[in-house]
């Protein structure tokens, strides 16, 4: 019982990463759906950019995430200023996004033509993909700490039979 909640506590940042990527995912199908309102219908230029364009933007997010660390922080609370960082990391890698892609599409390397839909596309995307990490973030933790709570009930500590304990002598460490 402890080697799965110890597992799951040292590999909690694998499991934000995994739910980042499913975020992504979501989002992606979900914008083309609200944009192109089917993935029938796709124009010819995004149904043959869309991986390249998906694959992009998962490996600037994760980079960005990356060098602002976000992975290192704990999200068990909610705290604004993680989640203000959060969206910063976010919203550079969607500007970054677009720039290499806008970069890339006006000819520089080769000339193609992109659609002007592609912005609007971006835009339904961060929107909705910004929305589904803090989701998947919360989920996450939240099923953390239920089933936390759960191995710790099924391991004989029940609710009515806990003592109070008092520590004295702790010194500073009682503060904060």
């Amino acid at each position: 019982v402890r080697n799965i909640v110890t597992f799951a506590k040292k590999n909690i940042r694998m499991f934000l990463f995994v739910g980042d990527i499913l975020s992504l995912l979501v989002a992606f199908v979900a914008a083309s759906y609200l944009k192109f309102d089917a993935p029938v219908l796709f124009d010819g230029w995004f149904e043959r950019n869309m991986y390249y364009i998906l694959m992009a933007d998962i490996s600037i997010t994760a980079l960005m995430f990356m060098v602002f660390k976000i992975y290192r922080i704990m999200w068990q609370f909610v705290v604004i200023s993680d989640y203000i960082k959060l969206a910063k990391a976010f919203l550079i890698s969607k500007v970054i996004t677009c720039g290499c892609f806008f970069y890339i599409w006006t000819g520089f390397f080769y000339p193609v033509k992109y659609t002007r839909s592609f912005f609007t596309w971006m835009f339904i995307y961060s929107l909705l993909s910004i929305g589904c990490m803090i989701v998947s973030r919360m989920a996450v933790f939240a099923f953390y700490r239920k089933w936390k709570k759960f191995l710790v009930s099924q391991s004989g500590v029940q609710e009515g039979k806990r003592t109070n304990v008092m520590i004295i002598g702790a010194g500073n460490a009682a503060f904060r």
